[in-house]
């Protein structure tokens, strides 16, 4: 807490007051001994009294045991989407409102993106694999296109060039839905 305390009060002095500072923060790490949706809700409310202006929550690490790792190699159904959701709900019930609380975890349909905000009371969800494949994606889902057109293939973090970009979509093997053309 200490690292992550002193980043914030040096950051909060070199950008000021009207800077937004958010954190990204694990959930559970899924290790043993490692951070535990509890530790990470007692986290987030010290650095709520610190000042922090937004928490996107997570979860996993690379060095944890691959077989509980809730993300999945590919995107087969809406209802894989948010594999983060449990842990973080577990820190979502314990830290009050006030300061945006969202969460990240393979999200690619709009129905699933809003459930998390609706019903379970997230201020809001983090993508990134779709913004690959996809840079326009929210212009395209507030026309009309209901889920993102990344499979979650992993080509784009396969790290073979220093570039990031979505091999599928470049070779044109994704098939990238259309938004709907207004009348």
């Amino acid at each position: 807490m200490r690292f992550l305390r002193e980043v914030l009060a040096r950051t909060r002095r070199a950008v000021g007051d009207d800077f937004p500072i958010f954190v990204k923060l694990n959930a559970d790490d899924c290790l043993p001994g490692g951070l535990t949706p509890q530790d990470a809700a007692d986290i987030c409310r010290t650095l709520i009294h610190d000042g922090i202006d937004g928490i996107e929550l997570s979860a996993w690490m690379a060095e944890a045991d691959p077989a509980l790792s809730p993300s999945r190699p590919l995107d087969p159904a809406p209802d894989t989407e948010g594999y983060f959701l449990e842990p973080c709900l577990q820190v979502r019930r314990q830290v009050p409102a006030g300061v945006p609380l969202g969460l990240c975890g393979g999200w690619r349909s709009l129905d699933r993106m809003n459930s998390a905000l609706r019903d379970h009371g997230f201020d809001f969800v983090a993508a990134s694999r779709p913004f690959v494949a996809e840079p326009d994606f929210f212009r395209r889902l507030r026309a009309g296109q209901t889920r993102a057109a990344c499979t979650s293939c992993n080509e784009c973090a396969a790290g073979r060039e220093p570039i990031l970009h979505c091999p599928p979509a470049r070779d044109g093997r994704l098939a990238t839905p259309a938004p709907p053309k207004h009348q």
